[in-house]
């Protein structure tokens, strides 16, 4: 099973509607749209730098970036674009882990870990960024921020 992604108006890099590809005049409602633009972010994030992370990093990873979007808008996830590396296959192993992960955070079962965190880094690298920020929360191999930037 697929979904097409349906760009937004010009100039903006993310997309505003998602489509089921057996149907595709029918657009999923909004919250499925805000969880495709998740899993996707995820799967970028995990596949770039938390592909070694246990089920607990992947969680406060996910958390992290939905509390960036939430915050700062969808197209500021902090991932070089949500839908940069293609579509949403659910065949494929790492949108399919994304994905899952994506429900969990969003369906409110779970605590978010992170303590509203919004911006993340490994703890082995120390962006500049970072130097000033008072850490919420080392999880696995990554400190988490609230910046109000």
């Amino acid at each position: 099973m697929n979904v097409v992604l349906k760009s937004g108006a010009a100039g903006n890099s993310g997309f505003q509607e998602a489509y089921f590809m057996s149907d595709c005049h029918a657009p999923l409602p909004p919250q499925a749209v805000e969880l495709v633009r998740l899993a996707l972010v995820i799967r970028d994030v995990l596949d770039d730098e938390g592909h070694d992370a246990g089920e607990e990093g992947q969680v406060a990873l996910a958390c992290a970036i939905l509390n960036r979007m939430r915050r700062f808008g969808p197209d500021d996830s902090g991932s070089s674009g949500a839908a940069g590396k293609g579509g949403c296959n659910f065949g494929d192993a790492s949108f399919a882990r994304a994905f899952a992960v994506a429900c969990l955070v969003l369906s409110g079962d779970i605590d978010d870990p992170t303590g509203g965190a919004t911006h993340f880094h490994r703890h082995t690298y120390n962006p500049k960024w970072a130097r000033r920020a008072v850490p919420k929360a080392l999880i696995g191999q990554h400190m988490f921020y609230a910046l109000a930037i």
